[in-house]
């Protein structure tokens, strides 16, 4: 068996690739964010739409908005859960987002990841029941305005479940 075309010599390139995607509409190319449950805390009215291809969350004097989304998973299983973030207007140092997976919305059992500025971020994380909520939201000590993009969210099994070989 080759290790030509792996990673850490042990499981194929594509491997990643292949492992069926866990979240729906994570690329937002439909509007219909019906797979999606808005969390919203504060005092002020957050709003949630998809232009091109992203979804825009703007806080409207909310100090907490995001999404999150049920998944399917196995218990003991270890996944990931990958996302990319642009901060749009207004978005500054006060303001952070924090992203996780729990049994409930906006519940972190594994932890958060606190971020503060754009690019692609991944958690790996290990479920512990049939079903994970993945949530991504901004958290703020005081009510206030700005708008953050998401893209891309993905979650896949981690790991190959026993041996790959190129038999």
């Amino acid at each position: 068996c080759s290790t030509a075309g792996t990673t850490g010599g042990t499981e194929p390139d594509w491997y990643n690739e292949v492992q069926p995607e866990l979240v729906t509409n994570g690329d937002f190319a439909s509007t219909d964010l019906s797979d999606w449950s808005e969390i919203e805390i504060g005092s002020g009215t957050a709003t949630f739409n998809v232009t091109s291809g992203a979804l825009h969350i703007n806080l409207g004097g909310s100090f907490d908005s995001g999404v999150g989304q049920q998944v399917t998973t196995v218990a003991g299983q270890t996944y990931t859960l990958s996302f990319d973030i642009s901060f749009v207007t207004n978005f500054n140092t006060s303001n952070t987002v924090l992203f996780g997976v729990g049994a409930s919305l906006n519940y972190y059992q594994n932890g958060w990841t606190t971020l503060s500025s754009d690019g692609t971020y991944a958690l790996t994380f290990t479920a512990t029941g049939t079903t994970s909520w993945v949530n991504i939201r901004s958290s703020s000590s005081a009510n206030t305005t700005g708008e953050y993009s998401l893209d891309n969210v993905s979650v896949r099994l981690a790991e190959p479940n026993g041996t790959i070989t190129d038999n």
